[in-house]
């Protein structure tokens, strides 16, 4: 629908090749990139006019004689396109002016930021109409010249015969090993002057070959869009059979999707988003994109029409209003299609040769498999069923398919998925979708994408679930989960990563396209469409502020494509199933400012104080060294917090900074509990920091008191004195192990714990150690750990600070961090918290009992 992001856009950029592939699978070599530009073609016509004589008969033209005249008329030509454009500009910066007119009247915008935009305008504005008055004058002065001027007299070698020849041969514009122009004055070669009329075609106006080019160009206007009167109306292109060295022709026709036109739509990749070709369409030029000149090449027939359907061609691209009409109808466009072509572009080895027949193997061979072996085929198993080894360049071929630009782009997820019929078309190759789909099942299913050991594995595994949408997309699904598996997929619009998926929600009413306004409040009214079709603030999860508020990024509530939130957020985690907000939903306010949410909730307690982040991205043991601060926090605090926790106040830090998702299930050998769980992992956590920290041979004085302090809490309420340690064999009792460790003082010996290492970590690695790795990794990253006045603990996002405020707001899982602003009114949303002891509904139980009072917040 609508031009890519850098560096996916090109449909000739391919993935790296193994030497192995690159041998199986040669390259072509691709054509040299055009260097004529417009403006150096006009600087040398002008120099070639003045280098030429007057005659008083026509010139004997010979094959390459390029006329004047002729120059001149598609100079004319493109004259009047600038002319066109600069006058679209006008009409675009009346508009804006209107639009900020229509602000200024509803009080939407601040008055200054108006007023300099108007200034910008009314300059642009004055420059726009120097312009044309200058384009006209070249224009006037070049109409002049052409009157007055006679044809490119060349030197003539011989009469009769070969003069004659060569006036009825057809014209070669290219201009190669011939002689080129001569200086007036000194009888030179002209130096610099280029009169190979390929070099005016390439950038706006190429519709073919170079032979093309007089016949496309000369005397045709540019094509304007004539307005679509009814919303259920689409243009179709007529692709008029041709040989390939014919012009591109292709008349635009409007029809009614009521009536059911019979058309192909075409699914592509937009590439490089400059028009740097045309197609004849109503006999005026019609600019498109190198992607869909490559298409409509392939495609044309020689002896039949094509009716299709082209968002570049059928749609006016910069009619905003007419966009968001065709996106809001994007799904029935591709479903009431005949046939969907999925174009993946030029194929510049043999790769979708190989592709195809491995594509035909697999589908023979799908569900024939034996289970034993799914996961980890072995080569063996895969000459059973007739395929190839899994190093062998049809395997890679397949994975280079896989990760072409095609896959990536967010606006192809609809056109797929909504097609009954879908043909892929690579290069010469034709290949069935669903024999495709069906090949690719078999490869997600059996890991065939890590083959090669000495490839990555995270890029094939990354577009193998981009591939897994396509194929498991085909039910309309809520509009927040569509957000989430779509992720990965790239729109240089961001307002795209919203407006594609239109279609495929199953909320109603459905979200409404519209590109005047801009992509903050385009994510802010998406936001709060969410919260009320759904009832419940599940999309405030992937509000994030990051590290340090910013009053100029606000509004902070709103839902945020960032690749902070690349997983789905743990709040949201069944295995948790937080319930803050238990048996409420979402009652939101209108008000007259996007930048603000309105809802009601409780003002529930202050944060007292706060830690450092409690872990980065990625576990290091960095960690470890920040809990005895943690730890010193809790006692500091200790008389508060004993008052909600008591004597498990162990477990419940523990619980705190994994935000109660740790499942006993996860862990069947530990306990037949949480509560047994938790010890285990204390024990773990003193253990493992003992052992990390004796590696270094001297332990710093302020880390040793905290190994001490946390020795001594897991020696009194954690490990119980005869509780031995999982596994097949009898081992030492954990407190035995810690006891030990602490009794030789042995801080600085490492030797001392290679038994500890051996025989505890080695179990911990093997049944425990990832799940805690992951669940601390996906729970504490980037989160603070905090204390509230009231004596609860908890954890919350990274910008927090001592006196911010923790709400609960109806219809939200987790409890949220908000800061009362005095600039601004209301407050600032930084982000969900978890506070221990509150998540499971007991505000809404003291609420119910007359404790709380609800109230209206006005967020930003």
């Amino acid at each position: 629908m609508f031009p890519e992001p850098d560096g996916i856009h090109d449909p000739t950029t391919r993935p790296a090749l193994s030497p192995q592939a690159q041998a199986a699978a040669p390259r072509r070599g691709q054509p040299p990139k055009p260097t004529a530009k417009f403006r150096k073609y006009g600087e040398h016509l002008k120099r070639a006019l003045a280098a030429v004589k007057p005659s008083q008969s026509r010139p004997v033209l010979n094959a390459t004689t390029p006329t004047t005249t002729d120059a001149q008329t598609d100079l004319n030509t493109l004259l009047q396109k600038s002319v066109s454009i600069i006058e679209r500009l006008g009409q675009g910066i009346k508009t804006l002016v209107n639009v900020l007119a229509r602000m200024e009247e509803k009080g939407r915008e601040d008055n200054e930021i108006i007023a300099k935009l108007k200034q910008d305008c009314a300059t642009i504005k004055d420059e726009q109409e120097a312009l044309l008055q200058q384009t006209q004058e070249i224009r006037s002065q070049n109409q002049k010249s052409e009157e007055e001027s006679v044809a490119v007299r060349w030197e003539r070698e011989n009469q009769g015969k070969k003069a004659q020849t060569r006036a009825e041969a057809p014209l070669d514009l290219t201009n190669q090993n011939k002689t080129p122009p001569l200086d007036r004055v000194n009888q030179q070669p002209l130096s610099g002057i280029n009169l190979d009329l390929t070099g005016i075609s390439n950038p706006q106006f190429n519709t073919g070959n170079p032979g093309e080019i007089r016949e496309s160009v000369r005397d045709r206007k540019i094509y304007e869009y004539e307005p679509l009167s009814s919303p259920d109306l689409l243009r179709l292109l007529t692709l008029e059979p041709g040989n390939e060295a014919d012009s591109i022709k292709c008349p635009l026709r409007t029809a009614s999707m009521s009536d059911y036109p019979s058309y192909e739509a075409l699914s592509y990749v937009w590439g490089d988003s400059k028009k740097s070709h045309s197609i004849i369409c109503d006999e005026a030029l019609l600019g498109i994109t190198e992607a869909v000149h490559i298409a409509l090449r392939r495609l044309r027939q020689t002896t039949r029409a094509r009716t299709l359907w082209i968002d570049q061609t059928c749609i006016n691209q910069v009619d905003p209003q007419e966009q968001a009409g065709q996106v809001q109808m994007m799904r029935q466009i591709y479903s009431n299609a005949l046939l969907v072509i999925l174009w993946l572009g030029k194929d510049d080895g043999n790769m979708a040769f190989l592709t195809k027949e491995l594509v035909a193997k697999l589908k023979n061979a799908y569900g024939r498999e034996d289970p034993q072996w799914k996961l980890f085929p072995r080569d063996s198993s895969l000459q059973e069923l007739g395929l190839p080894p899994s190093a062998s360049p049809e395997w890679e071929a397949l994975e280079f398919l896989i990760n072409l630009p095609f896959f990536r782009r967010i606006w192809i997820l609809q056109e797929v998925t909504a097609a009954h019929k879908a043909l892929i078309v690579w290069g010469e190759v034709e290949i069935s979708w669903d024999d495709f789909a069906t090949a690719a099942l078999w490869a997600i299913l059996n890991c065939l994408h890590l083959s090669s050991e000495e490839r990555s594995s995270e890029v094939p595994r990354l577009s193998l679930w981009r591939l897994s949408v396509f194929l498991f997309s085909l039910q309309p699904r809520p509009w927040l989960k569509l957000l989430r598996e779509t992720r990965d997929f790239e729109a240089t619009d961001p307002r795209d990563t919203v407006y594609a998926l239109i279609g495929m929600a199953k909320e109603s009413p459905p979200i409404r396209a519209n590109y005047l306004i801009t992509k903050e409040e385009m994510f802010a009214s998406t936001t709060r469409h969410i919260m009320e079709s759904s009832k419940c603030l599940d999309i405030l999860s992937y509000a994030y502020c990051g590290t340090q508020p910013l009053l100029h990024m606000v509004p902070f509530w709103v839902y945020r494509r960032t690749k902070a939130h690349t997983d789905k957020p743990w709040t949201l985690s069944p295995e948790v199933g937080l319930q803050a907000s238990k048996d409420s939903y979402t009652q939101l306010k209108d008000g007259s400012d996007w930048r603000v949410l309105i809802v009601n909730g409780l003002a529930v307690d202050t944060v007292a104080c706060t830690g450092k982040p409690l872990c980065h991205e990625s576990i290091s043991f960095d960690w470890l060294a920040k809990l005895p601060q943690t730890f010193d926090m809790c006692r500091e605090n200790a008389s508060k917090l004993n008052e909600n926790y008591g004597r498990s106040l162990i477990q419940c830090f523990i619980s705190t900074v994994v935000a109660g998702s740790m499942d006993s299930q996860d862990c069947p050998k530990f306990g037949a509990n949480q509560e047994d769980v938790l010890k285990d992992f204390v024990t773990f956590v003193v253990t493992k920091f003992i052992l990390e920290y004796a590696k270094e041979g001297v332990v710093a004085p302020v880390f040793r008191h905290g190994i001490i302090e946390l020795a001594n809490l897991a020696l009194e309420g954690c490990a119980q004195p005869n509780e031995p340690l999982a596994g097949d064999e009898p081992t030492p009792t954990i407190r035995n192990l810690i006891k030990t460790a602490m009794e030789e003082q042995c801080l600085g010996i490492y030797e001392m714990f290679t038994e500890i290492n051996d025989r505890l970590f080695d179990y911990w690695n093997r049944r425990t150690y990832m799940h805690f790795q992951r669940v601390f990794q996906q729970t504490g990253s980037k989160r603070k750990f905090f204390i509230t006045e009231q004596g609860r603990m908890g954890i919350g996002p990274p910008c927090m600070e001592a006196t911010d405020l923790v709400y609960l707001l109806f219809g939200g899982r987790s409890l949220y961090v908000l800061r009362p602003t005095t600039n601004l009114d209301g407050h600032l949303f930084l982000g969900e918290c978890y506070v221990h002891g509150l998540m499971s509904g007991e505000v809404m139980q003291q609420y119910k009992k007359g404790e709380f009072s609800s109230q209206y917040f006005h967020l930003r």
